[in-house]
Order: C-alpha cells, then structure tokens, then sequence
C-alpha cells in the first residue's frame, strides 16, 4: 500500500524522522529565545480541524472491519474484511502529530513540550514503524482495533482543542489525560486476551505490546497525578 509504495516504514525513514523531529524542536527553541511569540491562532484551527477529520476518516475507514456481519467476534477481526489503507493512513498520522510540537515552539509554550510529549509522539511512530517493517500489520488485524481506539481517543482530544481555541472555557482538561489512561487500560486487557486466548497472533508481540501499554500508563499515570491530584491536594 501507500507505505509500501514510498518505503515509509524503512529505518532510514523512521529514525530520519525522530531525529529531525528532535532537531527542529531545539532548533525553533533556541531561535526563539530572543523572539516574540507568534501567535498562530487560526492556523492551528485549522490543523486541529483538518486533525479531527483526518482521524474520523480512519474510524470511519475501520468500522465495517468491526461491524460486519461477516465478523463474529467484535475484538478480532477479520483480515478479509479490514483496509490496509487505513492503517497506512493512521501510521503516517502520527508523524503529522509532531507539527502541534512545532507550534508550541513558536508560540513559546515551552514548559508544555515535557518528556511525555516527545516521548509518546517518538515511541508510537518508531513501534508502529517497525511492525510494518516487519509486515505484522499487513499480515495481523489485531492492529485494527489498536488504530481504531487510539483515532477516536484522538478525535475526542482534538475536539477539545479545537473548542478550547474558540474560547470555550471548559474544566474537562484533566479529562484528556484520562482519556489515554483508558486508552491503554483498554490496549492492557486486550493484550491480555489476545495472550490468552489466541492462538493465530505472535505472542511475543503481544507480549510487547502489553508491556509497551504498561510502560505507557505509568507515564500518563503520573502525568495525572502530578498535575491535577496532587494540584488539587495542595490547594485543599
């Protein structure tokens, strides 16, 4: 598919991308410095749209993959009845996902570029990368649903955003942190099934993936913690 066609998932790519992704962010900082901050209101309005688009196309472009009526089981599906496509789409959305980074850089917002915000945009690219090196992706669907899931977390954060640029104060800020707690609570107790009670998936993948789902959640864990419980302790 697309990925196939232009070699987006080969090592050069992949690596090429995170470091110059790195790169661009220290070098918009430091050229920043002595800079005003812009202010990019309405380009960001349009990317954060143009974002909820894009991941309702993936949830729309995978929901026949669960409901069809050729599918018994809502978890697993069918390989015959998923589009590749979508999931070459949903990969190569996350490194569209490293421009909200740039625009933080410019508009000076530096203390919320934190470790878990590269961190989590680097390693979803790098882990989704190497499974279609690898043609996990191609030849297992089990990622349908992790691409599913992970689009209408997305399509639910960037509606926020997108409100939130129009002035709409709302306190369901802490709840985007939530929503990636659930996410992978949700990818932990699939892992776990597909671990379980699956024998057509590799279980060291699932294995990586359980772990990866782990090591996640202790990271927005204590992100949430940090941030709302213990704010909140302190106020009270």
């Amino acid at each position: 598919m697309i990925i196939d066609l232009y070699n987006l998932d080969s090592f050069h790519f992949i690596f090429g991308m995170s470091f110059g992704y790195l790169v661009s962010i220290e070098c918009i900082q430091t050229y920043m410095v002595n800079k005003i901050a812009y202010q990019l209101t309405y380009l960001m309005r349009i990317y954060i749209f143009l974002q909820i688009l894009l991941n309702m196309y993936v949830i729309y472009g995978l929901h026949n993959s669960f409901f069809s009526p050729n599918n018994s089981n809502i978890l697993i599906l069918n390989p015959l009845y998923i589009n590749q496509y979508f999931l070459d789409i949903h990969y190569l959305s996350k490194y569209i996902n490293y421009i909200d980074t740039f625009f933080m850089a410019l508009r000076k917002k530096n203390k919320h570029i934190s470790f878990i915000h590269i961190y989590y945009r680097i390693s979803i690219c790098f882990i989704w990368g190497m499974l279609s090196k690898l043609n996990y992706i191609d030849n297992y669907s089990v990622f349908g649903f992790i691409a599913f899931i992970n689009s209408i977390i997305d399509t639910i954060i960037n509606i926020h955003y997108f409100l939130s640029s129009l002035g709409y104060k709302n306190s369901l800020k802490k709840f985007i942190t939530l929503s990636r707690i659930i996410q992978y609570l949700l990818f932990i107790l699939y892992s776990i099934s597909i671990i379980i009670y699956e024998n057509f998936f590799p279980k060291p993948i699932a294995f990586i993936q359980l772990i990866y789902s782990f090591h996640m959640l202790s990271l927005f864990g204590d992100f949430y913690l940090q941030n709302y419980y213990r704010k909140q302790e302190m106020l009270e």
